[in-house]
């Protein structure tokens, strides 16, 4: 943790904003349509979300919808803001904040959310070309 309050901010903005939106993103997905999610949710980045089979995964995430009191308006809006998260990432990358030669928690906070939000087709496409992904790859490299 660098004696720097914009990483301060970048983690605390991570932790509230960006993986909080990843997460029901892809809960979202896991529900509504699992052929969004890249093989199903079965593998990808971080490995299997949840569960191996896709029935349990898709239970487990019906619960978590429930657990944390996620809406379908907070879906509707998530949806809407890919573009607003991504910039966001890029903004920190570009400011020096995130990605420097010492990586720092909020590379880990942000990367790891990164990853997460990979599994959705639609954003996988639109995350791949931007620095946030050489971020991602740089912290948690595609399994071989």
């Amino acid at each position: 943790m660098p004696d720097d309050p914009r990483v301060e901010e970048a983690e605390r903005w991570g932790d509230d904003v960006l993986q909080q939106w990843a997460r029901r993103m892809v809960i979202e997905a896991g529900i509504r349509d699992p052929d969004a999610l890249y093989e199903h949710g079965r593998e990808g980045r971080l490995g299997p979300l949840l569960f191996k089979r896709d029935r349990q995964r898709r239970v487990m995430a019906r619960l978590v919808k429930i657990a944390y009191g996620m809406t379908s308006e907070q879906f509707r809006d998530d949806r809407t803001r890919t573009a607003e998260m991504l910039d966001h990432v890029d903004e920190l990358i570009a400011a020096g904040v995130l990605n420097g030669e010492q990586l720092n928690c909020a590379d880990l906070q942000i990367a790891t959310s990164l990853a997460l939000i990979e599994y959705r087709m639609d954003v996988r496409d639109r995350l791949h070309p931007r620095p946030a992904a050489r971020l991602m790859e740089r912290v948690l490299p595609e399994p071989g």
